[in-house]
């Protein structure tokens, strides 16, 4: 592929784990969406942020203690765009930074790129996702009430195609550091034009501009996409506001050195997409 549309799904691949649009799905009930275009391009509409301010509603109630759900994840190649099919996967909790207690076993992807993890349904963390072939992902389960999400597949990205958008967006390369990877969504569940992203592991921030990767722009086009490469390694705020400093929502992520970290940014009021 050429290198502009390299780039694009090179971005894309950073934040689509995290930007998920969030579905209830039954394990292999149905085909894996196609990253194209569509995903990738981005305008200056106008984000609906009336929620912002707005008290949360209640999440529902998780059910009985002990209760579970089937959570559900697929993953695709970048390059190709057939499943990863070589990866493993585990739950950890939101406070393991190391994963050194899983809650799961570790699992394989199944022949379609999916795995299907047993969690509780009030559970709080992430998944460790790792392939032979790719940069090894840190994907930060969206807060709120657990549920499965299969409308955007994670994008898993090799290490070759990272070091290539590394080059175009102008970043020093630097095996120690990490990245992140976010999605802006309004309060009406859509991708979200004008937000700005802070984080306090500092690094090189790049938005989308016409559907690449600008490290000039200040704010998210429609797609929503945006993050920071050569971040240190740690715990780190990371932040969504609108230009003129109004919040819109905060996460706690951790930066693994070589890894990336993904982000869904949805305000706390806003309807689920």
């Amino acid at each position: 592929m050429g290198l502009e549309r390299h780039v694009r799904v090179l971005a894309f691949g950073l934040t689509c784990a995290s930007a998920i649009a969030c579905t209830d799905w039954a394990p292999a009930s149905d085909s894996l969406p196609v990253v194209n275009e569509t995903m990738l391009q981005g305008g200056e509409g106008v984000a609906d942020w009336s929620c912002l301010g707005a008290e949360s509603t209640p999440p529902p109630t998780p059910g009985a203690p002990g209760a579970t759900i089937v959570y559900s994840q697929a993953f695709v190649d970048l390059a190709t765009g057939d499943p990863v099919t070589d990866a493993t996967v585990r739950a950890c909790g939101l406070t393991d930074i190391t994963c050194a207690n899983p809650v799961s076993d570790i699992l394989q992807t199944e022949t379609d790129g999916s795995v299907s993890i047993n969690l509780a349904s009030s559970f709080r963390g992430y998944l460790e996702v790792v392939s032979p072939r790719m940069i090894p992902y840190i994907v930060a389960l969206p807060d709120g009430p657990l549920r499965t999400m299969r409308d955007y597949p994670v994008v898993m990205i090799s290490p070759e195609s990272f070091l290539a958008l590394v080059m175009a967006l102008q970043i020093p390369a630097d095996a120690n550091s990490g990245a992140i990877g976010a999605r802006a969504f309004d309060c009406d569940g859509n991708t979200a034009a004008g937000v700005r992203f802070r984080s306090t592991a500092g690094g090189s921030d790049w938005y989308f501009e016409n559907g690449l990767p600008n490290r000039t722009r200040l704010q998210t086009d429609d797609a929503g996409l945006g993050g920071f490469a050569g971040t240190a390694p740690g715990v780190a705020l990371f932040e969504a506001m609108l230009v003129d400093g109004t919040p819109v929502v905060s996460r706690s992520l951790f930066v693994r050195g070589g890894w990336l970290t993904s982000a869904f940014m949805r305000p706390p009021a806003a309807v689920a997409p």
